[in-house]
């Protein structure tokens, strides 16, 4: 029988955050504000609601990235005295650079610096830029994790084709309303891939939402994969792998729109979206004085040109 306890989660919080220069030169995409918290705050909490109370962070080493990870790496070593975390447990864990690139290798080798964290269980990986929100108080995370069935499992979505090609493109077969089988996911795929594959209704399933569940044994196919789209090694390539060599399946378990809502962080105009929403406005406000001075001018001097809004 399949273990189907999940251990941990990890959530990736190392990437250079290209789409969201110049605010990502002052700290990491996952530590930019979103309401009243950093997003990665937001993630540890979603876990902690969902049960999961064992949670690694993969960053970057204070100095890389001209610095800008020190902030977000000294907020981590504090978090355990947040009174509403105070029951969860964080490890730090550090990916290196590419010594050609300057660059993190990609989302499957941002797993691997975690490795010894993880030997010998089952666990919840989170992207650090996407966020599953609940619209009626249920936890998206909750629900996944009940799904598990041993087997790899993705958060998805079924999208346009602009959007489809953006993401991990799914091929296999809808199981239900709420459920994929996936055969094999290929990332960002280009228009062959998606015309030959084209549906009925001109919508793609694909991985989307940044939440996935990885078994005991991916470690050795997140080892095993070779580089993909963008030169890097990624989480998408490594299951496909796993499907193929165990000739078995994984399942995507789709984004309810009526239930949840995914923001996306990845570009600074989703950010800044996101953040100017009336329920969330005063909060972001008021979570900017936690930031250095120079961020918080770039952000005033952004919104107002972009938004025709006052922020101070």
């Amino acid at each position: 029988m399949a273990d189907e306890r999940i251990g941990k989660a990890v959530i990736l919080a190392a990437g250079n955050g290209s789409h969201l220069r110049p605010f990502s030169n002052y700290v990491p995409k996952p530590f930019l504000p979103y309401a009243d918290k950093p997003i990665m705050y937001h993630h540890i909490k979603s876990l902690a609601e969902a049960g999961i109370k064992e949670i690694v962070v993969v960053t970057r080493r204070d100095e890389d990235n001209n610095g800008s990870f020190k902030l977000q790496n000294e907020y981590l070593k504090n978090l355990s005295k947040d009174p509403e975390l105070k029951d969860i447990n964080i490890e730090i864990a550090y990916q290196t650079e590419d010594p050609i690139t300057k660059k993190p290798k990609g989302t499957a080798d941002a797993i691997l610096a975690a490795e010894d964290q993880l030997k010998g269980q089952n666990y919840i990986v989170i992207l650090g830029d996407l966020i599953i929100e609940s619209e009626n108080g249920n936890n998206y995370l909750k629900e996944i994790i009940r799904r598990f069935n041993g087997r790899p499992m993705f958060s998805a979505d079924s999208v346009k084709k602009d959007d489809a090609k953006k993401g991990g493109f799914v091929r296999g077969k809808k199981l239900d309303d709420m459920l994929i089988e996936m055969e094999e996911a290929i990332e960002k795929p280009d228009d062959y891939i998606l015309d030959s594959a084209k549906s009925v209704d001109d919508r793609y399933n694909v991985m989307w939402g940044g939440v996935y569940i990885l078994n005991k044994d991916s470690i050795k196919y997140l080892k095993e994969v070779g580089k993909g789209k963008d030169n890097e090694l990624n989480i998408t390539d490594a299951m496909s792998l796993q499907c193929k060599k165990e000739n078995k399946k994984a399942y995507g378990l789709l984004i309810d729109s009526k239930i949840y809502k995914c923001r996306d962080f990845g570009r600074i105009e989703h950010w800044i979206d996101n953040n100017l929403e009336k329920q969330n406005l005063e909060k972001f406000k008021s979570s900017l004085k936690f930031y250095s001075k120079e961020f918080r001018d770039l952000v005033y001097k952004y919104v107002q040109e972009n938004y025709n809004i006052d922020l101070l």
